[in-house]
This record gives C-alpha cells, sequence and structure tokens, in this order.
C-alpha cells in the first residue's frame, strides 16, 4: 500500500499529459474510482490551462474528449455514480454531435444531463476540486452552434420537474447547467423540429435568467435566451411578442456579455426579424447598423464570429435592396460574400451562407437583369443542395430557393424543362416539412405560383386549381393577427382571380375582391405593403367592372394606378410591370368612355415598357400583343391607317416570339388576326389577309389553351378564310368550337359563371348550322350539332336527372357510382355563402371535391358507353332519336344568322331544311328591340305577327301540308323550337289576325314549344302521372293578391278559386299555403301533381337565376328559378305547373337567348312534364278567363292527358282572339280601367298587368285585345 502511493506521488510530479496516460493505465487495470476521478480531474484542468482560442487548446481537449469517452466505455457504472462526471458526459456528446451530426449522440447528452440533475437534486455533493464544467462549457463559446436539423427522432425523455428545480446545490451552477440542458435542447429541435423540444429549451432557459444574480452569467444567458426567441419566432410563433422581448433581451445583454461581437449579430437578427413582421424601415437599417458595429469590434482574423456578422449583414442589405432598389446595397452584399466565406464556417453553416449568397445574387438579377448573376445565384443553391450535412428543414428551404432561381431562369428564356424541375423541386420541398410546420406557408406560395406559371404553358387546370388550392392551404397555416397573413391574403387573393380569368367563376372575383378587402383593411395605414394592397385590390375591381361594367369601379382602378406609380421609384424591379398596369386601366377606360387622351396615353406607357423589356424576355411577346390590341383599339376610333399597319406589325412580331406550343400563341394569333380583319375592312383588300392564311389555318389548334380561347380562335379564323372565299374545312372547324362549348362551361362551375362564360359565344351553333348546310352536311347533321349546342347549361341537368333504368338492369355496379357522382354534381353550388377568411380553405376544398367529381364522371362516362348497347349513353342525339320526337307532331326549328335563316322540319319519316329568304337576323333582332321597348302598341302587335306570319310560320306550315284551318277539335300539333333572338317573340301568335282570315297559326295547329329537341325527349322521358299509382295527387295554390311592394292583383283570387273549384274533376286535393313563402312553396311542391301561382312574376336582366315568382317574403328570400331549377323532382310524376304572371317565359339577359333561361325552363327541369307562362306582362282579368278554360277542358272527355294541355291553351287563346276581333273597338276597356302598375315597374319585369288598348277607327278589324298573345305552353 506505501509503495502503491509512492507510485502516486512520482505520478503527480510528471507532466500532466504523461501523468494522465498513466492514471488511465492504472484505470483500467484496477477500475479503481479514485484513480477515474484523479484522471478526470487532471483532464479537466489541464485543458482548462490552455491559452483560449489556441491550437494547444483544441489539441488538450481532443484528448479530455477522448479521455472521457473512454471512461464511459471502462467505467459506466461509476460514471452514472456522480453528476458531475454525467454533465461532462453529456458535454463530450453535445460536442460530438455539433461535429458529426449523429442524432444518437445529442439524445444521449441530453438523457446524461438529465440524470445528473436529477441525481444532484437528491444531495448533498461535494463540489469538486476543479470546475470541470464550467472550465469545458464556458471555455468553449463554439459549442453554441446548432446546425442539424431532422424530423424522425421522437421526443426526449420526461424528467422530474422537482429534481430541475432543486439542480444543484450552488445556484451558480444551477443556472448554468439549466442554460446548458436548454441549450442542448435547441440543438436538438434545430435537427429534428421537435416543438416540444424547442418550448421546453425556452422554458428552462427562462428559469436559468431567473435563477442567476451573476452579471456575466445573466448576459450570457440573456444572449442565449434571445436567439432562442428569435428561433422559436421564426420557426414556430411568428409572435411579435417573441422577436419584441428578443430585441430586449439582447439589448440588454450588450452591457455586460464578455462577447459584444456576438450579442451585436443576435440583435442584428431580432432587429432584421422584426421589420420583417412590422415593415418598419427603422429597424432594418438599425440592424444593419448594428451587425456594422459587430465587424469593427470583432478581429479581423477569420474569426468565426465575423463570419456570421457578415452572412447576416449581406442578408439585411439584400432584403433592403428589395425593399428600397438601392444598387448601392446590392452591390455592397454581393461583394461581403467572398470574405463571409472565406471566414471559418463551422459544420453545417457552409451550406447557409451560400444560401444566402445564392439570395444576393438573386436580387441583382432582379435588379440588373444579368444572366451571369442568375447562373451564379443557381450554382450557390446547387453547392449548399450538395452539402451532405444538410438536414430536412433546411434542406427544403435551399431547394425551394433553387427552384425559384429556375423558375426565373424560365422567365427569361422560356424553357419550360426549368419551369417543371422548379415546380418538381418545390413539391419535393415540401415534402420535406411536417404537415404543422410553420415553414410550409412561404413553400407553399412559391408551389402555387410555380404551377400557376405552368399552366400558363400547358394549359392544363388541373395545375391551376392546385395553385389555389396551395394559397388556400397557406393562409389556412396563418392565424388571425399573425403578421404573415396579409401577405397571405394578398396572395389568395391573386390566385383566385387567376382562375376566375380561365373559368369565370364570379364566385372566385367575388371572394377575391373581399380576401384583398380584409388584407387592405388589417395593413396599418404606414405599412410598405399597403401601396401593394391597394393595387391589388383595384386590380380585382377593374376585373369585376368589366362583368359589371361599372365606370366608378374603372375610374378608381385608373387613380390608384396613377398614384402607385408616383409612389414606386423608376428603378424599382416592378416599375415597368405596374407601369404596364396603368396602360391596361387606362385601356379599360377607354373601352367605356372613348376618349382618345385615355388610349393615347397606354399607347405611349407600353410603348416605353416593352422599350425597357430585354428581347429574349418572354413577356416581351405579351406586352406587344397588348400593344397591337391598344392601336386596333385607337383605330377603330381615328381610322387611321397608320394605326392599324402599325398594330399588324407588332402583332406579327408578337407571334414570332412565343413559342409555337404556348397557349399564348393563340392569344397573338387573334390579335393578329383582329388586326387584318379591321385593315381589310376599312380598304376592302383581301390581300393583306393571303400571306396569312396558311398561318391561321395550322395555327388556331392548342390543345393546351382555355377551350373558351380556341373557340374564339376558330370562329376569328373562318372569318378571315370566309372573307378569301377560302370556305374549304370551316364547317369541321366551327363543328369542332360547338364540340368545345360544354368545356367552357364545366359542371363544376356555378349556374351564374356557366352563364357568363357562354354569353361570349350567343349564337355559335346557329353560325356552325349555316356553314354545315352549305358545305352539303346532311340536314340531320347540321340540326344535331345545332341541338347540341344549344341549351348547354340545362343539357347537363337532363343528362344527370334523366332514366339511368336500363344502365341499372345491365350494370348495377356502374349505376351505383354513377347515380353517386351525378347526386355531387346535381347540387346546387350556388348557395351563397358569407365570407370569411377562416373560411376560406373549406371553401376551396369543397370546390376541389366538386371538380373532382367531375373529373370522375367523365371517365365513368367512357367506361359505361364501353358496355354493350350504351354507346350512345349521354351522348347527341341520333338520327333516329331526332325523327322519332316528332311521333307526335312536326318540329320546327328555326335558326337566325346574318349569313343564312333556316327551318329544320322534322317529321316521323324525315329531316329536311327549308330556307327562309324573307327572314333576317337584323329584323328579327329590330322586333324584338321594339317589343321590349313598346309591348302592347296595336300597330306594333299586327305588324310583328304579320311579319312572323309571312317570314316563318306560312312557309313552314305550308311546307308541312297544313295549309288551311283544322275542322274538327283535336286540331294537328307542332313544336315550335325558335334559336337565338327569335325566342323572345310569339311564333303560335303569327298571321293575319282579321275578320275572315285563315293565315294564322292559331287556325292551322295547336303549338307548343321546346327549348331544345332533347328537352322535349328528357320531358317525354318523365314518368306519366296515369301510369305512377304514387303520383302525387294534390294542387299546390298559390294567390298572391297582396304582394309587399307591388301593385294589388284583384282577380288573384278569383283564378286561383277557379282551379280549386275543379280539383275533385280531377282527383286532386287543392292546398293553399296560410303563410306564402319560399320555404313553404319549396316544401310543398314535391308532393303537388299541379302548381298554380297567380301574382307578380319578376324578370332579371342581369342574372336570369335570379328572375322570381314574388311571394310574401320575396325582398329577403325570393322564390327563384335556381330555387325551382334545383329541386330534382323528376321522379315524381309532376304534371303541369301553372305560372299566371308576367315574364315566366322570358329571358331577357344579354347574349344568352340558347340558353333558354326562364322560370317555365326551371319547372320543367325540375319534374314538371307541362308549364303554362307568359312572354311579357300579362291583364290580371284576363288572366281568370284563360285559366278557367285551359282548366275545364282538362276536366273534359279527353281527360287528363298530355295533348289536353296544349289544347286548352290553344282553345283559350282562340277565343279570346276570335272574342277580340267580333267585338267593337267601342265596348273595350280604357287602359285606365285596368289595374296595371306604373309603366317603370311594367318595364323592369315587375308587374302582371298589360294595357287594354282603346284603338283608333282604322284598327276596327284588327287585334283590341292583345293580352292571349304572350301565353306559351311548354310541355310533351
Amino acid at each position: 500500500m506505501e509503495s502503491f502511493r509512492h507510485l502516486l506521488v512520482t505520478i503527480d510530479c510528471l507532466t500532466d499529459e504523461i501523468s494522465i496516460f498513466l492514471w488511465r493505465f492504472l484505470f483500467k487495470f484496477t477500475k479503481s474510482l479514485a484513480y477515474h476521478e484523479q484522471i478526470l480531474l487532471r483532464a479537466g484542468d489541464w485543458a482548462a490551462r490552455a491559452p483560449p482560442n489556441s491550437p494547444e487548446q483544441g489539441r488538450r481537449r481532443q484528448i479530455l474528449y477522448k479521455v472521457v469517452t473512454r471512461m464511459h466505455e471502462l467505467s459506466q457504472t461509476w460514471i452514472n455514480r456522480c453528476p458531475y462526471f454525467l454533465v461532462l458526459a453529456a458535454l463530450q456528446n453535445s460536442q460530438e454531435f455539433k461535429q458529426t451530426g449523429q442524432i444518437r449522440k445529442i439524445d444521449d447528452a441530453i438523457s446524461l444531463y438529465e440524470r445528473a440533475m436529477v441525481k444532484a437534486s437528491k444531495g448533498p455533493w461535494a463540489p469538486p476540486k476543479t470546475n470541470i464544467v464550467r472550465a469545458f462549457f464556458f471555455g468553449n463559446p463554439e459549442m453554441l452552434t446548432r446546425p442539424y436539423w431532422s424530423t424522425d427522432i421522437q421526443g426526449f425523455r420526461d424528467i422530474d420537474d422537482k429534481a430541475l428545480k432543486l439542480a444543484f446545490i450552488h445556484p451558480q451552477d444551477r443556472a448554468r447547467n439549466l442554460n446548458n440542458l436548454g441549450d442542448m435542447l435547441a440543438d436538438r429541435y434545430e435537427y429534428t423540429g421537435s416543438s416540444e423540444d424547442l418550448s421546453r429549451s425556452v422554458t428552462l432557459i427562462e428559469e436559468a435568467l431567473k435563477s442567476t444574480s451573476d452579471a456575466v452569467d445573466k448576459a450570457a444567458i440573456s444572449k442565449n435566451l434571445s436567439s432562442l426567441l428569435i428561433t422559436r419566432y421564426e420557426n414556430a410563433t411568428q409572435s411579435i411578442e417573441d422577436i419584441e422581448r428578443a430585441v430586449d433581451l439582447a439589448t440588454e445583454a450588450l452591457e455586460t456579455h464578455i462577447c459584444r461581437a456576438s450579442v451585436l449579430n443576435t440583435l442584428g437578427c431580432a432587429l432584421g426579424n422584426r421589420y420583417q413582421c412590422t415593415g418598419s424601415a427603422a429597424d432594418l437599417d438599425r440592424a444593419i447598423e448594428v451587425l456594422d458595429e459587430g465587424l469593427q469590434i470583432d478581429p479581423k482574423d477569420h474569426s468565426l464570429e465575423r463570419g456570421r456578422l457578415l452572412a447576416n449583414l449581406q442578408l439585411f442589405l439584400s432584403l433592403r435592396f428589395e425593399n428600397t432598389g438601392s444598387m448601392k446595397d446590392l452591390s455592397r452584399a454581393t461583394a461581403i460574400h467572398d470574405e463571409a466565406l472565406n471566414n471559418p464556417t463551422p459544420t453545417g453553416e457552409q451550406q447557409s451562407r451560400l444560401n444566402t449568397f445564392g439570395m444576393s445574387l438573386g436580387f441583382q438579377f432582379d435588379r440588373t437583369g444579368a444572366i451571369e448573376s442568375l447562373d451564379q445565384s443557381i450554382e450557390a443553391y446547387s453547392k449548399a443542395m450538395g452539402q451532405s450535412s444538410l438536414q430536412q428543414p433546411q434542406r427544403a428551404f435551399i431547394m425551394n430557393n433553387l427552384a425559384g432561381g429556375l423558375a426565373d431562369r424560365f422567365k427569361r428564356f422560356g424553357s419550360i424543362g426549368d419551369l417543371e424541375r422548379s415546380v418538381a423541386l418545390t413539391d419535393q420541398a415540401l415534402k420535406l416539412l411536417p404537415l404543422d410546420s410553420l415553414h410550409r406557408r412561404p413553400i407553399l406560395k412559391n408551389l402555387g405560383t410555380r404551377l400557376s406559371s405552368l399552366f400558363e404553358e400547358k394549359g392544363s387546370e388541373e395545375d391551376l386549381n392546385r395553385a389555389v388550392e396551395c394559397a388556400s392551404e397557406a393562409l389556412k397555416l396563418t392565424p388571425p393577427n399573425h403578421p404573415d397573413r396579409v401577405a397571405c391574403l394578398s396572395y389568395f387573393a391573386g390566385m383566385l382571380v387567376r382562375r376566375y380569368k380561365r373559368t369565370g367563376s364570379i364566385d372566385d372575383l367575388d371572394h377575391a375582391i373581399k380576401v384583398a378587402n380584409e388584407a387592405l383593411n388589417t395593413t396599418h395605414l404606414s405599412h410598405a405593403d399597403r401601396k401593394s394592397q391597394l393595387k391589388e385590390l383595384k386590380f380585382l375591381l377593374s376585373y369585376r367592372s368589366r362583368r359589371n361594367i361599372s365606370i366608378a369601379d374603372i375610374n378608381q382602378y385608373v387613380e390608384v394606378n396613377d398614384d402607385l406609380i408616383e409612389l414606386i421609384p423608376t428603378n424599382h424591379p416592378d416599375h415597368a410591370s405596374w407601369l404596364a398596369d396603368l396602360g391596361e386601366a387606362l385601356y379599360t377606360r377607354f373601352g367605356h368612355t372613348k376618349s382618345i387622351s385615355d388610349i393615347d396615353r397606354a399607347i405611349q406607357i407600353l410603348d416605353k415598357v416593352i422599350q425597357f423589356t430585354p428581347s429574349d424576355d418572354p413577356i416581351r411577346a405579351f406586352r406587344l400583343g397588348e400593344l397591337s390590341a391598344f392601336l386596333a383599339g385607337r383605330h377603330r376610333c381615328t381610322r387611321s391607317i397608320t394605326d392599324i399597319d402599325r398594330a399588324i406589325e407588332v402583332a406579327q412580331e408578337a407571334l414570332e416570339a412565343t413559342n409555337l406550343d404556348s397557349p399564348r400563341r393563340l392569344t397573338a394569333l387573334i390579335v393578329l388576326a383582329h388586326t387584318l380583319i379591321a385593315k381589310v375592312e376599312q380598304t376592302r383588300c383581301i390581300d393583306d389577309i393571303k400571306p396569312f392564311v396558311s398561318i391561321f389555318k395550322d395555327g388556331w389548334d392548342c390543345p393546351m389553351a382555355p377551350p373558351s380561347q380556341r373557340i374564339l380562335a376558330i370562329e376569328t379564323v373562318v372569318y378571315l378564310l370566309d372573307l378569301d372565299t377560302d370556305w374549304e374545312g370551316s364547317s369541321t372547324l366551327m363543328e369542332t368550337a360547338v364540340r368545345l362549348l360544354p368545356f367552357v362551361s364545366p359542371r363544376s362551375l356555378k349556374h351564374a359563371d356557366r352563364q357568363n362564360q357562354l354569353k361570349i359565344h350567343n349564337g355559335l351553333p346557329s353560325r356552325a348550322t349555316v356553314y354545315a348546310l352549305r358545305e352539303g352536311k346532311r340536314p340531320s347533321d347540321a340540326l344535331k350539332m345545332l341541338d347540341f349546342g344549344r341549351g348547354v347549361i340545362a343539357s347537363f341537368l337532363m343528362d344527370l336527372r334523366g332514366d339511368v333504368s336500363h344502365l341499372e338492369e345491365q350494370h348495377p355496379d356502374l349505376a351505383v357510382r354513377y347515380k353517386s357522382l351525378r347526386d355531387d354534381l346535381d347540387t346546387p353550388a350556388d348557395d351563397a355563402v358569407l365570407w370569411e377568411s377562416s373560411k376560406a380553405f373549406f371553401l376551396e376544398s369543397e370546390l376541389k371535391k366538386r371538380r373532382e367529381a367531375d373529373r370522375k364522371m367523365n371517365e365513368i362516362l367512357e367506361e359505361i358507353r364501353a358496355q354493350p348497347g350504351l354507346s350512345g349513353f349521354l351522348l347527341p342525339l341520333s338520327e333516329e332519336q331526332l325523327r322519332g320526337a316528332a311521333d307526335l307532331g312536326p318540329l320546327i326549328i328555326v335558326t337566325v344568322d346574318s349569313f343564312s335563316c333556316d327551318a329544320f322540319l322534322v317529321e316521323k319519316h324525315q329531316i329536311r331544311v327549308l330556307n327562309l329568304p324573307d327572314l333576317e337576323l337584323i329584323d328579327v333582332e329590330n322586333h324584338v328591340r321594339d317589343l321590349q321597348a313598346s309591348h302592347l302598341s296595336a300597330s306594333y302587335m299586327t305588324s310583328t305577327l304579320e311579319w312572323l306570319w309571312k317570314s316563318i310560320a306560312a312557309p313552314c306550315l305550308d311546307a308541312l301540308g297544313y295549309i288551311g284551318p283544322f275542322t274538327d277539335e283535336n286540331g294537328p300539333r307542332v313544336w315550335w323550337i325558335p334559336t337565338g333572338p327569335l325566342s323572345h317573340l310569339p311564333l303560335h301568335a303569327a298571321g293575319r289576325h282579321t275578320k275572315g282570315s285563315n293565315d294564322t297559326v292559331l287556325d292551322r295547329v295547336v303549338s307548343s314549344y321546346a327549348s331544345s329537341v332533347k328537352a322535349l325527349i328528357h320531358g317525354r322521358q318523365q314518368a306519366s302521372q296515369k301510369a305512377q299509382d304514387s303520383a302525387p295527387s294534390s294542387a299546390l295554390l298559390v294567390t298572391m293578391k297582396d304582394t309587399p311592394d307591388r301593385a294589388q292583383l284583384h282577380f288573384a283570387d278569383e283564378e286561383t278559386s277557379v282551379l280549386e273549384s275543379l280539383c275533385g274533376s280531377l282527383n286532386l286535393k287543392p292546398i293553399r299555403l296560410q303563410v306564402q313563402t319560399r320555404q313553404e312553396v319549396l316544401s310543398q311542391l314535391p308532393a303537388s301533381a299541379f302548381f298554380h301561382f297567380a301574382g307578380h312574376g319578376y324578370s332579371d336582366a342581369t342574372e336570369p337565376s335570379r328572375s322570381s315568382l314574388l311571394l310574401e317574403d320575396w325582398q329577403k328570400k325570393p322564390l327563384t328559378m335556381a330555387d325551382l331549377r334545383d329541386l330534382r323532382l323528376n321522379q315524381k310524376g309532376l304534371f303541369l305547373a301553372y305560372l299566371s304572371a308576367c315574364w315566366t317565359g322570358a329571358n331577357r339577359a344579354k347574349d344568352l337567348d340558347d340558353e333558354g333561361i326562364n322560370l317555365i325552363s326551371a319547372c320543367q327541369l325540375a319534374g314538371f312534364r307541362h308549364v303554362i307562362g307568359t312572354l311579357w306582362e300579362v291583364s290580371d282579368r284576363v288572366c281568370v278567363e284563360v285559366a278557367r278554360m285551359v282548366y275545364e277542358m282538362l276536366c273534359g272527355d279527353e281527360g287528363l292527358t298530355d295533348a289536353a294541355v296544349a289544347r286548352g291553351l290553344h282553345h283559350a287563346t282562340r277565343a279570346l282572339r276570335d272574342e277580340s276581333m267580333h267585338r267593337d273597338s267601342s265596348s273595350v276597356p280604357a287602359a285606365a280601367e285596368s289595374r296595371s302598375g306604373s309603366i317603370d315597374s311594367r318595364r323592369s319585369g315587375a308587374g302582371r298587368d298589360g294595357t287594354l288598348l282603346n284603338v283608333a277607327a282604322k284598327h276596327k278589324q284588327e287585334l283590341v285585345n292583345l293580352f292571349w298573345i304572350p301565353y306559351v305552353h311548354y310541355g310533351v
């Protein structure tokens, strides 16, 4: 034993390094705890005595690490007995984690530290001879770095909170060790992204700060807590409170911290983050000043801290450049990159600095357009991506930036490969982040932007829809009062309006405006972003002003663009783009005001914009197209041949600058075509067209372009070919255009949007029919195309509500899937929803489901048509079906077009075409205009009915063999199917209505109407009431004698009493409602075979789906055409809807003539086999007589048959006509005796009354009672 003591003394006399070696040797053989302690204490003291920041210090620490590692391996049991040794082992594992990035090391470090603190709480423990922990940790500030990331590690193990509070016996040790443990948790958080680690780290360091009174320790812990709060702000909370406190803590730490440069770096980061939160330029300026001060303090020996200061300064200078456009800032940011890279870079920070350098170069490219800057930026990001130590979150950020560089290169050179790779990288970056990560928000926005660009290039609506979904999800991830919420709102609004421009969905536009308003109202008046938000809102208003023309919106749009241009420096990267917006605003206003000063200024602005746009920039082609359109617009006013020649020249340049496979090429083609048409129409020289004919023939078909644009291109090309008398193939082109109509108005859109999309193609089916007949197509083929292109919206609904019993019998599984999708798509999409941005994600999710159902419907239709015997399922009508529709009587389909007007005569055995040479489109339009201006002038109506007879009715009836009056009670039946504006006119009343004349439709046939052949067939497929035992047996009688804010209808009660008294004969139970409201009527209709409404009707000329029957609550909840259309009562066996009100058969909406959108069609789509309604106003008194005669016919010998309804109305109108013709004009009641409302209210479509006429003597033998004319029957 004594000899052993001498050995120890001898060892102590040796040098530290040899001494440590011998102690390790002795311990290896004896496993003595005493030797273990000696080794650790001597190694710790020896390492602590090394000169700071010297190579020798590094060497000694490496030996210390080896000692601890070996001790841990050989004597885990003994180390576990001492908390101080556990702490040392924890710190050693933490350091190895920083060097290697192995997650196991930081897990072990945290576990060891937690165990040490638990053991310390069970003390007392004597302090070691040397404070190894203090020597190891506080002598090594580099251990504070936390560069590693991951997301796949489980959370840490819980420890006893009480033990944590007790910690070590000495308060100083407790604070430091709480700080150390918190720091390790922060290290693991940056690797794993675990919010639990981050939260606990902040809690521990908060406790450490409270537990120390030492000024130096307090400063160090304050600085550490400030850094953590910055991390939490950036990655988790985005809370202004976190960043405010971070600024305060860093400011306090400056007073006593031993490393002032490090604290200044932290303070600079905190101020820079506060700038990004509040937009305060003062914070950004102060951040740059603080970082500059740190660089002056830190010695210029390429230290680690100096490298960090340089990297952050580079970032904030780049941000200030982005805000101010200062090239001085950008140049300095780029220049300091090399120095930042030459400074020592801890493992994991190299990629961060490369990323910052890439950002600076990207900003430089934005400002200067220098391609080498962009290429270097992409190279920097690529190098950063190649770092092996790069962990998932940081990899996602750099991947996103690399994708941004590729997207910028695409914008410059138009390489679709760059854009596709950009989208793929951004998508991949998004997948690297947890679903609840706040880092997803900016990447979602970038992905949306890049998907939107991809849509612009390839035309895939799937890309566009996903872009909107990305914007919606980004907004969902941004809570209220979040500093980034305004930006997310603005971004979402932008994506919605992009989709509006493609689909025409007014919901998208309205939501975009509401979102933009919320963004504007949320932004402080002094915030730097307010001007851009104001611009965005006015930009959206300009779109709505074009749809619902509002000159006030347009004026505001111009004014705000003018104001914004004044606010933007001319050297700002977006100056040209905003200047172009001002030009577009002026052009938009010119379109409404024809102000030459507006169009002159717009052209000057666009010339300037193009001048500063690089020749290889893809946006240049778009700007050239705009300029051509502006010049052509001025030419329309000035007829300047110089303008139109330059417009053609610029349009050619735009076309040549556009890629062959880009959808924008189609736009350029249309612009060029319109300029050529304008010149030819002025000069009458077609030579200008000839060089371009082949280009137009080959260039119109661009599958990636929107269907609506493709149709416009076809119509334009065909018109040009007509001018060149080159008619070959025009018919095929026009048929293609008609086939595209359903794609212009997809099922997934709400009805109002589908209507708006179809407006611009009004008259296309009739025009296509003309071309088909001119090129010798069979009448049946031309008629199939015509019927397919008319009533597109109703056709979709008929398909969804048609009989599928054949499918159910043969393929029940397919039938179940089909019916499920059918029900999803037939659910109304028009319900108004009070906008709340919190519901934006839900609304977008619902729209996505509808689009998905539409896609699946197309797929299942293909599957069904592949089955034997079902190849024609829901396809256009065949010739056999067309002729079959004439089983009960001929169909007369009249088309009107400026080239030709014709009638298709459909009989059971043939389909033929009758040219109508006396009918011209311009005459039809004039008669409709006059009718709507002075409905019931006797002289006007007489001449109109005679013109209809001569030009349409007489030739058609003569051709069908109806050349004289029918003599029996059951006259022959015909179905009129007018097209275009002809649908406003009363073909059933055409004729010379004078005494002794039989030249009238009334005297030759019994007339009914149909909106299309398909609608007639669909109605006949509905189950007959007699054939259904379960068919309703009630009659719903709605009498609106007194309607709020409308004239009283004195005869309404008497009218419904007529039906009520006859209900017994019809085996019907009359139902009268105590409260006649929208909800009550809708609830009773499914059980009502008859629905009789006597009241006021309203026809909405702006939005026909809002046309309504006025009930007690009409001012708040009107019973609209849309309500009736969406009932889906096709299988209920409903028989007759009698709408005894004004305008129920009218569609007064401009450019929607072929869609048949009115209250009559709504009832048919709801499931009624027959509907009686009116084309314009009717007389309250006459309504009683018409209803009486119709219902008496239904109670007669023939009974309740389909034919009886048509004959009943025919009998009533003929009787009134005959009575009027044989009555002396002096006995006709004067206009004052009628109970009509004001002229204005009648003409707005709000009244029920017409006007009884006191005619002049010269009209004694003409019509004196016109109230029978507007009544029409639609039915089977």
